[in-house]
């Protein structure tokens, strides 16, 4: 072909191109034509003169006006594939298509055509982030936005969207997408967003499924692809600043209490009668979790069932609780967690030696409920760090702390601990105080009755068994600030501090939330609370402060020098120095050699003359001392390189007066910054059974 037959062939192709799109508008205006003409024909397949007004309109068009076209155009392609294959269906999408090239459009106020089913919510640095078709969110980098195959995706079902206000038909009559446009013109919504509303950050804006509250305290219940806000449902969105994205379905409340055919699969006939059906779930659920053998059968089936409520309102709480049921084998501990997974169905994460990370990345933004079985020290130390990263993050989750790592393009990684999280195991892993403090541990014994069975329940009995607790839930939130502040003001009155009156009394206001109504009066928590003597609790036992820590790791060292010497730690030979009973060598034990000794491990011996420890035989701790770092290596308060003073001198200055005082004191001949340890307060007397010690007071 000549230059100037192709010359001519394009004129003639942009002529019929033009021909065409005229015939189609005089159609959608409703003037008559004489003849129709098929839309497009191909040499290789004969085409149905009425395929594109099929697709289109679905049958006869009648006259329309433009916008009518466009919303007409929309429905009739957003469930069409892109047309790679030349199918009958293919065929049909260009045809549609077609028919809206040519239409002016007025972009709205984002820079988007009219109709867009892709949501832009904003952008930080070179991160974008929108909700598709589906509600799903989406977060995408600007070089992925530069793809074809992302663009794709992110329009999902409604990729006919594309071909209708992105589709642009060639000189050879063939059509193609605008790419490039359509990755401007999402580009350009996101920044328009920053410049009214600021970064989008989806840590605080969006939410995954679970329970939330608004920030006037309504509870809300993200069900996955609907919502429950104050009891009424209504569709994803944005409520108050915060996005709903679509999610994982879980199951809604029930509509109405439970019926009598429902409850006769849980009571015996008559159990129920004249009591209120909405506290029925919370009661089997109790009376369930007494046929384990409980070290603390009257607080432990409480705490689990606290547990369960907890899991049900999520984020709603200002603070979630862990749990960690631990028994020996044939304890029935499986069995307790099948009890709690039937119940709370989706909203229980059951995993097997999981990791940190991977526990934060299939969360995402949920805010539901991860428990760990068989989650134990291993003695191995890959596998016990592994623990301790996931007990880590059960401690951030506790408060919904941000977890963030770096990313790629300088946009960092973050993640906001938001789960409710439980395990079960034998032997515990290793617990820092601050961890052991959010976790309330029941105890099971082995059962004695070797044909007990446990309760058991079927996914589908399980599920409408959670559904009426949640509505019960759903029903008493107005109750529960009252509910939670009665039973943490009674923790608080028994000596518990404000850290175990938070994982305590959460968990008991919980379980009150489903078995009783209105708030608790004092003299009806007292009862319960009798079992929950701080001294004695397995998971307070131990609570003390961290100076007292300090002082036990200073104690129970053994300095290099002493190695091959009689007493082999601090402490004990503090204890014999003051001592009144019969010593091998009396001299090794006066003040002076005391002294003498005390000092190869970087420590002194004094009675200060002032001050509120004065005339009392102390111990000087340097702050900064090379053989004090020894005694204090690969624990909590050790010393880093190049570091003005320890990690235990801060630890010491929170001890009171009476105890510990901070001045300067002679130690390897020059004075130094020290804290001195009142001997009196940090060596006990003897205890029971011990051979009777005096301890010597100072003149």
């Amino acid at each position: 072909m000549t230059p100037d037959q192709r010359k001519a062939a394009r004129k003639a192709a942009q002529a019929e191109a033009e021909r065409k799109r005229k015939r189609a508008l005089d159609r959608l205006d409703g003037v008559e034509l004489d003849k129709p003409e098929p839309l497009d024909p191909e040499p290789d397949a004969e085409v149905d003169p009425e395929a594109a007004e099929e697709a289109f309109a679905h049958g006869s068009i009648a006259p329309v006006t433009s916008e009518e076209a466009f919303m007409e155009a929309r429905a009739a392609l957003l469930d069409v594939s892109t047309p790679t294959d030349r199918s009958e269906k293919a065929k049909r999408a260009e045809a549609a298509a077609r028919l809206v090239q040519g239409f002016s459009w007025a972009a709205d106020e984002l820079g988007l055509p009219p109709h867009m089913p892709v949501r832009p919510l904003g952008k930080r640095k070179s991160h974008m982030y929108f909700l598709d078709p589906n509600d799903e969110f989406v977060e995408l980098s600007a070089g992925k936005l530069n793809q074809q195959g992302e663009i794709d995706n992110l329009f999902g079902p409604a990729i006919g969207y594309l071909w209708s206000f992105y589709g642009k038909q060639s000189s050879n009559g063939e059509l193609r997408i605008k790419y490039e446009d359509v990755r401007r013109h999402l580009t350009g919504a996101c920044g328009r967003l920053v410049a009214r509303t600021g970064l989008f950050d989806p840590m605080r804006k969006v939410r995954g499924r679970g329970a939330w509250r608004t920030d006037g305290g309504v509870l809300v219940l993200h069900l996955g692809s609907r919502l429950w806000i104050g009891g009424v449902e209504q569709d994803l969105g944005e409520v108050e600043g915060h996005v709903y994205a679509r999610d994982v379905d879980l199951s809604p409340p029930a509509s109405a209490a439970m019926s009598d055919e429902l409850a006769s699969l849980f009571f015996e006939a008559g159990l129920l009668e004249g009591d209120d059906r909405s506290k029925a779930p919370g009661r089997w659920m109790l009376k369930a979790m007494k046929t384990w053998n409980w070290k603390r059968p009257e607080l432990d089936p409480r705490l689990v069932l606290g547990y369960v409520v907890c899991v049900f309102l999520g984020a709603a709480l200002r603070w979630r609780p862990a749990i960690y049921p631990i028994g020996d084998k044939a304890s029935g501990k499986s069995s307790l967690l099948a009890l709690v997974k039937a119940v709370l169905g989706d909203r229980l994460m059951d995993l097997a030696d999981p990791s940190g990370p991977g526990i934060y990345q299939s969360l995402g933004l949920a805010a539901i409920g991860v428990w760990a079985d068989e989650f134990e020290q291993e003695g191995e130390s890959a596998a016990d760090a592994r623990a301790a990263a996931v007990m880590r993050l059960a401690r951030y989750a506790s408060d919904g702390k941000n977890v963030v790592r770096g990313g790629a393009e300088g946009v960092p990684t973050n993640y906001q601990a938001r789960g409710t999280f439980g395990f079960t195991g034998i032997n515990p892993p290793p617990m820092k105080p601050a961890e052991l403090s959010r976790i309330a541990m029941p105890m099971l014994s082995q059962l004695t009755d070797a044909s007990a069975k446990a309760p058991e329940l079927s996914a589908a009995l399980g599920d409408e068994l959670g559904r009426h607790m949640l509505r019960r839930i759903v029903d008493r939130w107005h109750e529960w600030p009252d509910v939670l502040t009665a039973w943490r003001g009674v923790l608080l009155s028994h000596g518990h501090d404000s850290r175990a009156a938070d994982t305590f009394g959460t968990l008991l206001a919980a379980s009150h939330l489903v078995l009783d109504d209105g708030v608790p009066l004092a003299a009806q928590i007292d009862p319960l609370a009798k079992h929950l003597p701080r001294a004695t609790m397995n998971e307070t036992q131990d609570d003390r402060a961290n100076w007292e820590k300090c002082i036990d790791r200073l104690l129970q060292a053994q300095p290099d020098a002493w190695r091959q010497n009689k007493y082999r730690s601090v402490g004990e030979f503090l204890t014999a120095v003051l001592d009144d009973r019969p010593k091998d060598d009396v001299m090794e034990t006066t003040p002076m050699a005391a002294r003498d000794r005390l000092a190869t491990a970087g420590l002194g011996l004094c009675t200060p003359t002032g001050g509120p420890l004065q005339g009392r035989l102390c111990l000087a701790v340097p702050s900064n001392h090379v053989e004090v770092a020894k005694l204090f290596e690969r624990s909590l308060w050790a010393m880093g390189v190049g570091a003005v003073q320890g990690g235990w001198a801060t630890a010491l200055k929170f001890a009171p007066e009476d105890v510990v005082d901070h001045r300067k004191q002679r130690v390897d001949g020059r004075s130094v910054q020290c804290s001195l340890l009142a001997l009196d307060k940090v060596i006990d007397v003897a205890g029971d059974g011990e051979a009777q010690t005096q301890v010597a007071r100072a003149a």
